[in-house]
């Protein structure tokens, strides 16, 4: 509440409240890969680009899955992939719909 109020008064002064632009996907990808890199340092990080891939690739799909209430046409138009291809990804993942499961 005070932060609501601070900000009220902010605004009626005629001051600019500073906006936060949330961080790309790729910033935050980028960030924790350096984390990442100096956690364990270059010659104990073998395969970085497959690690990664599939790292990435497994939330991406759960993720939008769920956004789409695992509707398999919908989550490929909008990972940009054929359905086929999600198929294929759902299978090699073992993602399944929860709806599947209630008896």
């Amino acid at each position: 509440l005070s932060c609501v109020i601070a900000v009220s008064v902010i605004y009626r002064q005629g001051c600019s409240v500073p906006s936060r632009t949330p961080p790309s996907i790729a910033d935050l990808i980028r960030d924790n890969i350096l984390e990442y890199l100096n956690d364990r340092g270059a010659s104990n990080v073998p395969n970085l680009y497959e690690t990664t891939i599939k790292a990435v690739e497994y939330p991406l799909i759960d993720a939008v899955l769920e956004f789409c209430d695992h509707n398999q046409s919908q989550a490929a138009r909008i990972l940009g992939i054929s359905r086929t291809t999600l198929a294929k990804k759902i299978n090699e993942y073992g993602l399944i719909d929860p709806f599947l499961l209630e008896d």
